[in-house]
């Protein structure tokens, strides 16, 4: 089924472009993927939606969260999980 990802970034974060281009390359090879970047401190109202605290914050399919840039393994086990509990 799809898939969203959401990474949260601030402009000065160094650690925001890896995960932003991780979720964007899964993106890019999978059409059941979507991914998207925003950044937290222009879209307030989505932060505190998705408590955001610190970037980079990675939101997949609204449920599973990962905080900083994960490796793109991690990426895939949340992924993964989504895909078990919306069988």
């Amino acid at each position: 089924s799809k898939v969203n990802i959401k990474v949260f970034v601030t402009p000065g974060c160094p650690h925001c472009p890896g995960a932003v281009s991780k979720a964007h390359r899964l993106a890019m090879e999978n059409d059941w993927i979507d991914a998207e970047m925003i950044e937290a401190t222009s879209f307030g109202e989505l932060s505190n939606k998705y408590r955001v605290s610190s970037v980079p914050k990675i939101v997949i399919n609204e449920t599973y969260e990962l905080i900083g840039n994960q490796p793109v393994e991690s990426f895939l086990e949340a992924i993964a999980k989504t895909q078990t509990t919306q069988s």
